[in-house]
């Protein structure tokens, strides 16, 4: 995978590739997988507790209903407000700055769902047909994870393709020697990482960049 498609700036919209292609199912669809993790991991106590998730949830569920009703079944906004208002935890104001960008940014905010649900998809199949003693979670949220923000489609095929070689017998060590060599920086990465500002120090809140942890190394070669 090319570094321009595993680091992407934050800042540089106007700049190809800098958000050029930006896959929201992804992004955002691990945002709100994460969300639902809170359970398996024990920090969601009581059903207050579960509360904000689950009206997150039923937003991201409405945005389908909403976005595809205006887009592809001619729903007007006051519609569309007015099934927000009904079916989310949402105040006027929101909803209604909500709507308008649904109208100005077609299938952006189905993406959360819909990315959201192909992970859950993707990590259910590996439960069902990777062999129990074969299988460790955490080696399919390092696929996830380590693969940075691809299509869905691509991530299916990575998943596949770990599955097979769960069943196939191949080694672990096989498949870490390769995540390695994908965290290699000496074919250049380091200098067009060296280009981003996020490689100075230069970070706002909503920055995560995978491998970045190495860019200082790297540049010392």
């Amino acid at each position: 995978m090319q570094a321009f498609q595993r680091f992407q700036e934050d800042r540089r919209y106007f700049e190809a590739p800098a958000r050029f292609p930006f896959y929201t199912g992804y992004i955002e669809g691990w945002g709100l997988h994460c969300e639902s993790l809170g359970d398996e991991l024990g920090l969601y106590n009581t059903c207050a507790d579960r509360m904000g998730m689950l009206s997150m949830e039923q937003l991201r569920a409405c945005r389908l209903v909403v976005d595809t009703g205006m887009h592809a079944f001619g729903w007007s906004r006051d519609k569309a407000l007015n099934f927000m208002l009904e079916n989310t935890a949402m105040a006027e104001h929101d909803a209604g700055c909500e709507v308008t960008r649904y109208i100005t940014w077609p299938g952006q905010a189905c993406a959360y769902k819909v990315g959201e649900r192909k992970i859950r998809e993707l990590r259910t199949r590996c439960e069902n047909e990777i062999k129990k003693e074969a299988f460790d979670i955490r080696d399919f949220y390092g696929i996830v994870l380590n693969a940075g923000a691809v299509p869905l489609t691509k991530l299916e095929e990575m998943i596949d393709e770990y599955i097979a070689k769960s069943n196939g017998g191949k080694e672990k060590e096989e498949a870490k020697a390769n995540e390695s060599k994908e965290e290699n920086f000496s074919d250049g990465s380091a200098d067009f990482l060296g280009t981003m500002t996020f490689a100075s120090g230069m970070w706002c809140k909503c920055c995560v960049v995978p491998g970045s942890h190495l860019i200082a190394e790297a540049n010392k070669q």
